[in-house]
């Protein structure tokens, strides 16, 4: 093993030593601490530890040492050796303080990487690796260690297959006829309140024989997931609860993107970038995919709202359209993104109205319950274009419009009269035929001004 030199040992001490004294290094140097520049073991899991400690200010020497302590723990070391690393921390509060000059000297070193520390990178050749085995949670829909999107227009009913998903994931029951590798999953209820157990227990009645799922577990607040703070209290919950069940976490569901983006900005894609990052350190620190359920925007068939940041970075990514009609609800589900593996048929899932008890006033309260089998949908119906319903002249008029439009110039009655005198064609019953026009709703008269309606393609 490569031996330490003084000057890095002296460097790697004097941050354990300021992190001992509850000395603030900045949340620059918190968020930027490079683990690869450290030689000492040791120093390295406590700037790491106190990477993840810290929130808006330093960690008191007590939350680092007991945060460092479980971390070790659940790392697989023994009572007796966690608690040598953690006295050897402790230790550095009986030395002298290091000055400020001492601690930026060691910052410069160890939080930013030197040209003279370049690594060598392993590779590979040719189609070596072709055939190794895909790893999923859900085949076909989540990959494992995985970032995704369910997005949908608000009523959807995006939440109700998030839910199903979550739910035959901790238990490992099949879903739509493919494989599930059972894990843990952790559900944050950003949206839904009180109705997300609701429809857990209505999904548990249905496919679980009434049996609670005892790896799905609820965090029922939103999480500001770019904050640093958070995000860090987030991981060492999920590490805590891995610890607790023995196992690791398959699943983190956000529902949704908008309740756990804090005050950012989802137009924006610095604050889009930022959401990733803490999904991927999410995804990175605890081994789990991560399921971000989002709202389309004004046209859902343009995709999620907000910055494409989001879709670019995904591995897998699903639209949830609203399905109603006479004889059935439910949702239709469409892949848009399947980055490496074969995007799945758009499938019909119906939704059944299950009861799930009486309310104080002996009402029934009920909930619906995805089915976990698609069907083929029906076909949407062609967009109707109610131009081509109109006569000859008619046409002339609204296609005389449209095109004065596109062109953002004026579509005043008498420009348009203007348009077809040059085109030849006699106007006298010009009025007759905007009359019309107005009537087949292709056009609006506003105090006679001609606006087309141009129709859905």
């Amino acid at each position: 093993m490569e031996s330490l030199s003084l000057s890095a040992m002296a460097d790697e001490s004097t941050l354990t030593a300021a992190m001992a004294h509850e000395i603030d290094l900045g949340y620059e140097f918190a968020s930027s601490i490079e683990p690869d520049l450290f030689k000492s073991g040791f120093h390295r899991s406590v700037a790491i530890e106190y990477q993840r400690s810290y929130t808006d200010k330093a960690p008191t020497l007590k939350y680092l040492a007991d945060n460092f302590h479980d971390s070790l723990i659940g790392a697989g070391w023994s009572q007796a050796d966690a608690q040598a690393k953690v006295e050897r921390l402790e230790q550095h509060a009986d030395r002298r303080a290091p000055t400020v000059d001492q601690i930026q000297a060691a910052i410069g070193k160890l939080s930013a990487k030197q040209p003279d520390k370049q690594k060598v990178y392993t590779l590979s050749y040719g189609f070596a690796g072709y055939d190794a085995e895909f790893s999923y949670l859900m085949k076909r829909y989540i990959p494992a260690a995985s970032l995704g999107m369910v997005f949908g227009a608000s009523g959807a009913y995006k939440s109700f297959l998030a839910i199903a998903w979550a739910c035959s994931i901790a238990t490992g029951r099949p879903w739509n006829g493919t494989p599930v590798t059972q894990a843990p999953v952790l559900y944050i209820v950003g949206e839904g309140g009180v109705g997300v157990p609701k429809r857990i227990f209505a999904w548990c009645q249905e496919y679980n024989k009434g049996q609670s799922p005892d790896e799905l577990c609820l965090l029922n607040f939103p999480i500001p997931m770019a904050d640093l703070a958070h995000t860090n209290n987030l991981i060492s919950t999920i590490k805590a609860e891995q610890k607790r069940l023995g196992k690791k976490f398959g699943l983190v569901v956000i529902d949704t993107l908008a309740r756990c983006f804090g005050a950012a900005d989802e137009n924006r894609s610095d604050d889009m970038n930022a959401f990733v990052c803490a999904c991927d350190r999410v995804k990175a620190e605890t081994g789990a995919s991560v399921l971000v359920v989002h709202h389309s925007g004004k046209d859902a068939a343009k995709g999620a709202r907000g910055s494409t940041v989001m879709k670019a970075a995904c591995d897998f990514e699903f639209r949830v359209e609203r399905h109603n009609d006479d004889h059935e609800t439910g949702l239709i589900l469409t892949c848009t993104k399947a980055k490496d593996d074969k995007e799945p048929a758009r499938q019909l899932f119906p939704l059944a109205e299950r009861f799930v008890r009486k309310d104080s006033d002996g009402d029934d309260v009920v909930s619906l319950v995805c089915s976990d089998t698609g069907q083929t949908p029906p076909e949407p119906e062609p967009e109707r274009d109610p131009s081509k319903a109109l006569g000859k002249n008619e046409q002339i008029v609204y296609q005389a419009v449209r095109s004065r439009m596109a062109n953002g110039e004026s579509t005043a009655r008498k420009v348009i009269i203007d348009d077809l005198k040059a085109q030849g064609i006699a106007v006298k019953h010009f009025s007759r035929w905007v009359n019309n026009c107005v009537e087949a709703d292709v056009i609006e008269d506003r105090e006679g001004l001609l606006i087309a309606k141009v129709a859905s393609q």
